[in-house]
């Protein structure tokens, strides 16, 4: 049996209201585009995981807590989509300019893993130095950093903090303009990779890319993915003139990786793999900007954050009837029995993509905000517990399972009045996708 190429992109952080200048790179190759497209997690990992492995973040167990924070995240479950084709013969790359996706993080199953990412970084100070200043600074000023330093004998360190204080942001500018950062976080390297470690010889490939580009920063000095998510969740402020940047450099970085897809796709061509191949192309997740009061990404449940794009370029033959749901949700859980379903020849449909109901979690803040919380301990726990946005016939629905409450119904997230059929309905299937032993333990 002669195996399809399987290959996914994902632009990371793209929403669904901005990918219309990718559907116009796309278009002449015989995509499909999918609507009402539904990511189970509003940020990185738990998003990518449930891609893998085809289940919801509440049952991977790859997502945020009280205690487990950003890069503490990881994904422990070894059924894994890159495993099951593996095991199937495939060859299984992946390329990525994420720091969250790659092996480390438990995206294992790949015979081929290549990293791009491009990060400017000091030329005095190593890691483990740079995370000690962090350590020592505490959230507080330069001058109470030296003077810790000074006290605790650190004077080389103290040298090298200062000697990076003076070059560093000169030095970093020149290697970012060198490199066409943040314009460019890693896509040009990765395309020159790619070109030269794929070709068609052997076993069918596997692939599996996150592009970078989409996602903050958005310009040199740009802090508000970071500091400015912080303080937008304690203080709810945004720096408004960082924030008309943003809204200028979105839309222009989702026209230049949608450039580099067509050049991705271009060398598949010259390869002669693009027809025999499943092209997935689509989003782990959306970015505020601004809407809401809000902005970046994780923690809330908009749907900004939601809804992503979803374009299939299904392998030429493959008679595969497209439903027509337009009633109905695909989550991105669905990617992997869709994929499974057309290697395995078991599918005359994309059916196995949709869904009357989809659900999408928030366990709580995903970004460690540290001992910054002082005076915040009521606005904290709200937004750290627990909840589930389901979908249902145009309308979602937002539960509070931390406190066993719908919190409300909206459409389009403009909170409505319902006539009690749909929260019935929201309600039974809620507590059925929780599973009973959940509630007991709330």
């Amino acid at each position: 049996m002669e195996y399809p190429n399987v290959i996914v992109i994902v632009v990371d952080t793209l929403r669904e209201d901005h990918s219309w200048m990718l559907e116009q790179v796309l278009q002449e190759f015989g995509f499909v585009k999918y609507k009402n497209v539904i990511t189970p997690s509003p940020w990185t990992v738990p998003a990518h995981a449930s891609m893998f492995t085809g289940l919801y973040p509440l049952y991977h167990g790859a997502h945020e807590s009280k205690e487990r924070k950003d890069i503490h995240v990881r994904l422990g479950v070894e059924d894994l989509l890159s495993v099951y084709l593996w095991d199937k013969g495939y060859d299984t790359y992946l390329f990525t300019a994420n720091p969250y996706i790659r092996p480390s993080f438990g995206f294992g199953g790949f015979s081929h893993f290549y990293e791009s990412l491009y990060i400017p970084k000091s030329p005095f100070m190593s890691g483990e130095e740079l995370k000690r200043l962090q350590e020592l600074k505490s959230g507080r000023g330069k001058l109470h950093l030296a003077g810790t330093l000074i006290l605790q004998r650190e004077y080389k360190l103290l040298a090298k903090a200062t000697l990076n204080l003076m070059v560093e942001p000169i030095y970093i500018r020149l290697l970012a303009r060198i490199n066409n950062w943040p314009m460019d976080k890693g896509v040009n390297k990765l395309v020159k990779t790619f070109k030269t470690v794929i070709s068609a010889k052997d076993n069918p490939k596997f692939i599996f890319i996150n592009l970078m580009e989409v996602h903050e920063p958005y310009f040199m000095g740009d802090t508000l993915g970071r500091e400015g998510f912080i303080r937008n969740i304690l203080e709810g402020v945004i720096d408004q003139q960082a924030l008309k940047k943003w809204k200028e450099m979105y839309p222009r970085e989702v026209r230049y990786v949608s450039k580099k897809i067509l050049e991705i796709i271009m060398i598949l061509k010259e390869q002669n793999m693009f027809d025999n191949s499943l092209v997935i192309i689509t989003s782990d997740h959306g970015q505020l900007l601004g809407e809401h009061g809000r902005i970046g990404h994780g923690t809330f449940l908009y749907d900004e954050l939601l809804v992503v794009p979803l374009f299939i370029k299904y392998p030429t033959g493959l008679a595969l009837e497209q439903c027509v749901c337009p009633s109905q949700y695909i989550s991105l859980t669905r990617l992997r029995p869709l994929i499974q379903g057309i290697v395995d020849g078991t599918i005359s449909t994309d059916e196995v993509l949709y869904s009357p109901v989809v659900f999408a979690e928030s366990y709580g803040i995903h970004q460690n905000i540290g001992q910054r919380v002082a005076g915040k301990g009521e606005m904290i726990d709200n937004l750290e517990k627990y909840r589930v946005a389901i979908y249902y016939r145009g309308f979602k629905g937002i539960f509070n399972v931390s406190d066993w409450k719908f919190e409300g119904i909206f459409q389009k997230d403009k909170r409505i009045e319902d006539n009690g059929d749909v929260l019935s309905y929201m309600k039974k299937k809620v507590i059925r996708f929780l599973g009973l032993k959940l509630r007991s333990k709330i």
